[in-house]
């Protein structure tokens, strides 16, 4: 009789260590799935400022290379000038 009582108690035993590995398994993927979830919106946010911050540099890169065009001619403008001016003082010493 008690043979069987402690191997009754025993089955039941191995059936709540069971349970319990599987509660934990299932508890431990809810918190894998969530940890995902937060990891892929995070990725996302950063893809989106990741476009944005590329739009932001063509957008500058457009400026830079404009007012780099409007340096280049004022130089050039200068040069002439400059040019001019030495002709013109050459002809005014000879």
């Amino acid at each position: 009789m008690q043979i069987e009582f402690i191997a009754g108690i025993g089955a039941i035993m191995t059936i709540i260590g069971f349970v319990t590995v599987f509660i934990k398994l299932g508890i431990d993927k809810g918190d894998t799935s969530r940890r995902l979830q937060n990891v892929e919106q995070k990725v996302a946010e950063h893809d989106r400022d990741i476009e944005l911050h590329d739009k932001e540099i063509h957008g500058i890169q457009k400026e830079t290379a404009g007012f780099m065009a409007k340096i280049e001619t004022s130089l050039s403008f200068i040069k002439d000038c400059l040019a001019r001016l030495e002709k013109k003082q050459e002809k005014s010493d000879a």
